[in-house]
């Protein structure tokens, strides 16, 4: 591993170590960019913890999910799967299989409890620790809660609700001018939060275009790459873009200035002295979004 590798996996760490990555969760989005600087940015949806069991869902024991077997040399198990699952879902039983005892339960629940307690601990110190570097505590209520009202005193934030389980509502809209980059959202004092979307404006008179999180890959949009070093920086496999995506919405961006590039589907859509471009978000094997815009020189 490069030296610029470790740098870079050390910053996101504590990131890792708590779960929580924030990302997009049912959106629509909005860029209208105009060639001569003028732009104006819309995001209406969710914001999501990309591990919302940590903030929220707490476990609950269910006998259902203790499993014993005949030749009393397995050991007994228990599977939080097993446990969720409802009455109307199937549920394979081996031949050899059967019933625990309410002696064999109450070890097993005893044993769930310690693992509980012990994972709380383990959840509660690396909560206080990002809340030590980022202001917030992703597993404190009250802090979300604070957390949001704070947006709302940001420019931009129309508004902003926390709903629990690592879910906040938000309402943003903004219009300004690309004499700097942009980059959203800005969460509190939290300056390394992934960007949804970013706008650079280039010497050559160029607009780079990118929304990184706009996508319904591994973690919202940081897969690849990115989702490997943070593995690697656990000592864990690499991720892979499995189950259903949480990030799904629409990016709907348009111009007057000349479009060089895009990686949309379909390609821009021309109306009157403008393209639009869109990006329908859901499909993991979709890239993020990304254009390049030539503006007034």
């Amino acid at each position: 591993m490069t030296f610029a590798f470790r740098f870079i996996a050390a910053l996101l760490l504590p990131l890792a170590l708590a779960g929580c990555f924030l990302i997009p969760g049912e959106f629509a989005s909005t860029l209208d960019v105009r060639k001569d600087g003028r732009f104006i940015f819309t995001y209406s949806g969710e914001i999501l913890f990309q591990s919302p069991d940590k903030v929220g869902k707490k476990p609950v024991w269910n006998n259902k999910g203790a499993t014993c077997y005949k030749d009393d040399v397995s050991e007994p198990e228990y599977s939080e799967d097993i446990a969720n699952q409802s009455d109307s879902d199937e549920i394979s039983e081996r031949s050899d299989e059967r019933a625990c005892t309410a002696v064999e339960i109450a070890k097993l629940k005893k044993n769930w409890d310690a693992q509980q307690a012990e994972k709380a601990a383990k959840d509660a110190k690396e909560g206080e620790q990002f809340a030590q570097m980022f202001g917030f505590n992703p597993a404190d209520e009250a802090s979300m809660q604070k957390l949001a009202a704070q947006l709302t005193k940001q420019a931009g934030w129309k508004s902003a609700t926390y709903v629990g389980n690592g879910k906040f509502k938000v309402e943003y809209a903004i219009s300004a001018r690309l004499d700097h980059d942009f980059i959203f959202p800005i969460i509190g004092d939290a300056q390394t939060v992934t960007p949804f979307v970013i706008i650079q404006r280039r010497t050559d008179g160029s607009a780079l275009i990118t929304a990184p999180a706009y996508s319904a890959g591994t973690l919202g949009g940081l897969g690849g790459g990115f989702g490997e070093m943070m593995a690697l920086s656990r000592g864990l496999d690499a991720p892979k873009n499995e189950g259903p995506s949480r990030t799904k919405g629409q990016f709907i961006m348009t111009s007057d200035a000349e479009l060089l590039s895009n990686n949309t589907t379909d390609g821009p859509v021309a109306s009157g002295g403008d393209k639009s471009l869109i990006w329908e978000v859901g499909n993991i094997k979709d890239p993020a979004p990304r254009a390049i815009l030539l503006m007034k020189r």
